[in-house]
């Protein structure tokens, strides 16, 4: 309230504030977080086997590491997709614990690494998962950090449909929407970027060109 002007990440964020602190619209400023593009860039591309498929974040709710591992579940008997889950937090051991429970061959849970040594992580990827997939309040206002990273990369991304990352992606241009907490769709998603190698390429740089 005492501030001259807030800036904030979304409209989608600006609104709650309006709403909920009420103050006037007029006050803020919409600015995107972006990345850091002298830190992520595109790296020349490494072969492998499988068809992996990574996340990184600090496993709070609304990233929806519960709906990822779900997915895991409907694609384990797939042998050559690979979900890496890179990072720690206060689902972590909810979602190992389900892995274990489903017995699942296909999840591979990494310690967190140093935000420089972040682009090695995602460049080993095949495509990247943005979210927010878990669905409550705060990821109906944000664009996740994972998401700009990976698009500044030039990695085809998997992006929760919500209000606020609607504001700057397309669905099938910059990203593939899935509806948040959809194991279903976001299995989909990624079996369709797995069957057809153009489309990763055309999203891939589409997510690209518009963040670079």
């Amino acid at each position: 309230s005492l501030a001259d002007r807030v800036i904030l990440d979304t409209n989608e964020h600006i609104k709650y504030f309006v709403r909920t602190f009420r103050i006037k619209k007029d006050k803020f400023t919409r600015a995107f977080v972006g990345t850091d593009t002298d830190v992520f860039f595109p790296r020349k591309k490494k072969p492998h086997k499988d068809f992996v498929v990574g996340f990184h974040g600090s496993f709070l709710p609304l990233q929806g590491v519960d709906t990822i591992i779900e997915s895991a579940r409907i694609l384990n008997k797939k042998k050559d997709i690979v979900f890496k889950l890179l990072g720690d937090g206060i689902e972590k051991n909810k979602c190992q614990g389900l892995v274990k429970k489903y017995k699942l061959t296909n999840v591979e849970f990494l310690a967190p690494v140093p935000y420089t040594e972040l682009p090695e992580f995602i460049s080993l990827s095949s495509i990247y998962l943005g979210g927010p997939f878990g669905k409550n309040e705060k990821s109906a206002l944000v664009i996740p950090n994972k998401v700009y990273e990976a698009m500044a990369m030039q990695k085809p991304v998997i992006v929760g449909d919500t209000s606020a990352t609607r504001e700057l992606f397309s669905d099938n241009i910059h990203c593939l929407f899935v509806k948040q907490n959809s194991s279903r769709q976001l299995t989909q998603a990624i079996l369709r970027f797995k069957k057809d190698s153009l489309l990763r390429e055309k999203i891939a740089d589409g997510g690209y060109n518009l963040l670079v």
